[in-house]
């Protein structure tokens, strides 16, 4: 684990926030999963993931669908250059 996560502990945070940012191209659901196996087998604290869109197309919104419904993901943030583009 990570020397600030204990030091959040120390201070009084019980709480910590991580993005999901993978390659370009990893489906969201295979990036999610991947970062909740890294968090959940070191966890020492409570934590939310958010997952960051990157790029968008129909299997992304079937993706974040399945995010939102079966796992509880409810917020992403998008990041796009060409927001209008969406």
């Amino acid at each position: 684990m990570h020397v600030s996560y204990y030091w959040m502990l120390t201070c009084g945070c019980a709480f910590s926030v991580d993005f999901v940012l993978d390659q370009k191209g990893v489906p969201l659901l295979e990036a999610y999963d991947k970062w909740r196996n890294w968090a959940d087998s070191k966890v020492c604290c409570d934590y939310a993931l958010h997952v960051a869109v990157t790029h968008w197309s129909d299997s992304v919104a079937k993706e974040m669908e399945v995010l939102a419904r079966e796992r509880g993901q409810n917020w992403s943030p998008l990041y796009n250059k060409n927001i209008v583009a969406l």
